[in-house]
């Protein structure tokens, strides 16, 4: 079983991986097992009556060179990782004004639940209180209806980020406890799962950089935590019981990715794009972009799943080499990872880079414009609290 071999390799991963965190080895884990567990259960009753409803791939040559190729992309980057020298996080060295930064947890929480307050209002003006279970997608659509407000309720994740700083800071927070519960809860009314994912755990991240040890106890806690999410969301939002078993719930999230994407590139093999899109946000367009060498997008084999992991793409402008091209970004994490105490910017795009590769079997997650609107709120961030008696420049 080519999970097994994948476990069993993440092990030599484990070793080789000699950073504090251990980031790089749950990157590399969560890809190959997802990867993996696809071709295993691709014979299951599951798959047959909820995903393959209009076709399915092969899991011919391209399959196999996908995989393999993943396998040594990593080992070409863990190779690298071992011969540096960074094998540790530089020293913090604190270069704000904290009652700046203080008082923008404050703003940005309340800016952040005012904005969710407008939503909300515009949803019990125009749906019934039982929508969002009855009519999700309406739900969702009515709530987010504005984008500004969106953006402003976004906000919530700078927030908490701003919180785990300031106490590591030692700084009190008057009613911090409430403010912060307050700040997740509202993350679950959007009707978008990843709302909560993100809510959960770019905040999760940001604080597990400050730990000095790795231990596997919070991973699994925080791993069990977004499990209950999903499945919440699931039988909640979604629905999507119909008698299968939790482990076929588990598999809808990762698989039908996988299969999406295999799919595509049997279908339209050459598929061909600048690297532009790698790198332009999803909601600004791309003059650089040939929409007609995009291969297949959208739901392709059913009408329920519609992702197609990282690879696609990265397929679209690297073709059958396209796993080689998670070395470079990860090289970019590495180098973030390793100078993320050197001011707020370089910690959360750490934090940015190390969710984005996580995720890695679900999308392609570097250009959501929602990720790089935080960005610039924590430039924004950088700017106004700087002490700049102590440093001048993000670089």
């Amino acid at each position: 079983m080519l999970t097994l071999f994948s476990i069993l390799l993440s092990y030599f991963f484990y070793r080789f991986d000699k950073t504090t965190h251990k980031i790089f080895f749950a990157i590399s884990f969560a890809f190959l097992f997802c990867i993996s567990i696809s071709y295993d259960t691709r014979n299951s009753l599951f798959n047959e009556k909820e995903v393959f409803e209009t076709g399915r791939p092969s899991f011919g040559f391209e399959f196999w060179a996908i995989y393999l190729e993943s396998i040594l992309a990593f080992i070409i980057f863990y190779f690298i990782l071992f011969k540096s020298k960074t094998d540790f996080i530089l020293t913090h060295k604190n270069n704000y004004h904290l009652d700046r930064i203080k008082k923008l947890y404050y703003y940005f929480s309340f800016i952040s639940l005012a904005a969710f307050v407008i939503n909300i209002i515009r949803v019990f003006l125009k749906l019934p209180i039982t929508a969002i279970l009855l009519n999700p997608r309406l739900y969702e659509k009515t709530f987010g209806a504005s984008t500004p407000i969106n953006y402003l309720y976004f906000l919530n994740i700078p927030a908490l980020c701003l919180s785990v700083y300031l106490t590591q800071e030692g700084i009190t927070l008057k009613g911090k406890k409430w403010l912060n519960f307050l700040l997740i809860f509202i993350s679950l009314f959007h009707g978008i799962k990843f709302t909560i994912f993100d809510t959960l755990l770019y905040p999760a991240i940001f604080l597990f950089l400050y730990k000095k040890t790795f231990s596997f106890k919070p991973v699994m806690v925080f791993s069990g935590l977004l499990m209950a999410v999903y499945l919440g969301f699931n039988i909640l939002v979604r629905g999507n019981i119909k008698g299968y078993t939790i482990f076929d719930q588990v598999l809808s999230y990762i698989t039908p990715n996988f299969y999406n994407f295999f799919y595509s590139i049997e279908k339209t093999p050459e598929q061909f794009n600048f690297l532009s899109v790698l790198f332009i946000p999803d909601k600004l367009p791309n003059i650089f972009s040939f929409s007609n060498f995009n291969g297949i997008s959208g739901f392709l084999m059913n009408e329920k799943y519609n992702m197609q992991t990282i690879l696609s793409e990265f397929y679209n402008t690297f073709s059958i080499f396209a796993p080689f091209l998670f070395i470079p970004f990860l090289l970019l994490a590495l180098f973030f990872y390793r100078f993320s105490n050197k001011n707020l910017v370089y910690k959360f795009v750490s934090v940015y880079l190390i969710f984005c590769l996580l995720f890695s079997f679900y999308f392609y997650a570097f250009t959501k414009t929602k990720y790089v609107y935080l960005i610039f709120v924590f430039v924004f961030i950088h700017y106004f609290a700087v002490d700049r008696n102590k440093t001048k420049k993000i670089i």
